[in-house]
């Protein structure tokens, strides 16, 4: 299981390189240095996670390349924190929950595909993060760190209002398995991320 893992990572980190490998091979035409922002609404597919948190909001800020109006790509850090309440196993019936706070830091390296016209255009998405959680159990003082590589689909819509900045708005999937000591796949934070992201022009490259 843990060969495959490695093999699904590579296969991506393969196919994100072939992919910047080429685009640096076409004409630097319409090419721009953007800064980004964004503000996300996430919903966990994780049962446990849901409970104990419910939904999240991340904020992401970055940088992003982008060649020929045609491709864009993006990293920067992606960030949440939020409390919940939770029992731990060692509880017995009739004690107060425990409270729990979560930090979550996220670090993507995404590539969109943009089709259409100059003024609005679809997108497609796709790419790989970093990913890690730092939980705390505020009563018992206990805490913990998860770290692991995932990936992250989407698509949306993105808008150009103006010259120097544009808007976009889209729905991503992301997937974390996160391992325990036994390196045995025991949680998966991942889930469906709507977000709307501003985008800066920063300069042109010559």
């Amino acid at each position: 299981m843990m060969k495959e893992s490695i093999m699904k990572k590579g296969i991506v980190l393969t196919l994100f390189l072939l992919v910047v490998s080429s685009v640096l091979l076409l004409s630097e035409d319409k090419n721009t240095i953007n800064l980004e922002l964004s503000q996300g609404f996430f919903r966990s597919s994780n049962t446990t996670f849901q409970t104990i948190y419910g939904s999240t909001y991340p904020t992401f800020f970055g940088v992003s390349l982008f060649w020929k109006e045609k491709l864009k790509f993006l990293t920067g850090f992606r960030y949440f924190k939020k409390s919940g309440e939770t029992i731990l196993e060692s509880d017995v019936i009739g004690i107060e929950p425990d409270k729990v706070s979560l930090s979550a830091m996220i670090i993507p390296f995404n590539t969109y595909f943009y089709f259409g016209g100059t003024k609005m255009q679809p997108f497609l998405m796709g790419g790989f993060h970093y990913a890690k959680f730092n939980e705390k159990w505020i009563d018992t003082g206990i805490s913990t760190s998860r770290s692991n590589f995932g990936y992250e689909v989407g698509g949306g819509i993105l808008f150009y209002p103006r010259e120097k900045w544009s808007l976009s708005a889209g729905l991503t999937y992301s997937s974390t398995n996160f391992k325990d000591e036994q390196e045995i796949e025991a949680l998966d934070i991942g889930g469906y991320n709507i977000f709307v992201q501003f985008s800066y022009k920063l300069f042109n490259l010559k």
